[in-house]
Formats: structure tokens, C-alpha cells, sequence
């Protein structure tokens, strides 16, 4: 899933970066630290950013 979008930058810290921003969007998520109608477009945002 990371190798799209790797470029120059180190893998394994991308591939941190990508699992600390699930992580956390489903901790808060879960928490209910966020709102709920916004779900579909947060995770739009981290497709788009890591998705390739």
C-alpha cells in the first residue's frame, strides 16, 4: 500500500506516519472526540494523501 507513494522518503517512517494517523483517527473516533458526519471525509482525506 506504501510503495506508491514512497518518492524519497523513508519507508518505514511513512509507513508509521500512515498507521499513527488510523490509529489515531480510530482512537478519538472511538472516544467520540470527533464528529460523526465527518467520518467519510476524513478518511477521503488520508486515501488521498496515501492511497497513490
Amino acid at each position: 500500500m506504501i510503495e506508491p507513494v514512497v518518492g524519497d522518503q523513508h519507508r518505514g517512517t511513512l509507513t508509521e506516519v500512515l498507521w499513527g494517523a488510523l490509529h489515531g483517527l480510530v482512537t478519538v473516533g472511538r472516544g467520540r472526540r470527533l464528529s460523526p458526519g465527518h467520518r467519510e471525509e476524513r478518511l477521503a482525506v488520508l486515501v488521498s494523501r496515501f492511497g497513490g
